[in-house]
């Protein structure tokens, strides 16, 4: 069952716009750092490409251990290329967890469903273009536009 017309519009601009605020974040991040730190909780940062969250043991704030995290910020620096991940990862220790995502993976997500939802459109308008069948590819050349393919039965959508 083929998705509402109206649908596949909203996934295919949507997921084609959200893939390229994810690649501008992902770039910038090389140069801007945001870091929100949330108090006896942890850290939430966007840096050198990629997410990284920090959670603090909550046993940690309990005793009154943890070293003081500054409070939200955005810093500027320059690019370290050494220092972008391409694979995430997760640890743990004994001052919690760190949990890394690099922004490649869910824009390379989102990239992959936009060109999913638009292949069988550009396929079916390219086969139209050069007059073969939508559905089987059938070469209709010297038949009338209006005519049902001898192939499949399909009738052609006539624009």
């Amino acid at each position: 069952m083929k998705p509402h017309p109206k649908l596949r519009k909203t996934i295919k601009w949507g997921g084609a716009a959200v893939t390229a605020l994810l690649v501008v974040v992902w770039v910038g991040s090389g140069w801007w750092n945001i870091e929100y730190a949330m108090p006896r909780q942890g850290l939430v940062a966007l840096r050198y490409g990629r997410v990284e969250v920090f959670g603090m043991d909550p046993r940690l704030v309990w005793e009154g251990n943890v070293v003081s995290v500054s409070g939200p910020g955005v810093s500027l620096n320059g690019p370290e290329p050494s220092r972008f991940t391409w694979w995430g990862g997760w640890k743990t220790d004994s001052l919690g967890w760190r949990a890394v995502v690099p922004l490649w993976l869910p824009a390379g997500a989102t990239l992959g469903m936009t060109i999913a939802v638009c292949a069988p459109e550009m396929l079916a308008r390219r086969r139209a273009r050069v007059h073969h069948c939508p559905k089987c590819n059938y070469d209709r050349a010297g038949i009338a536009k209006d005519a049902v393919c001898p192939e499949c039965g399909e009738r052609p959508r006539v624009v």
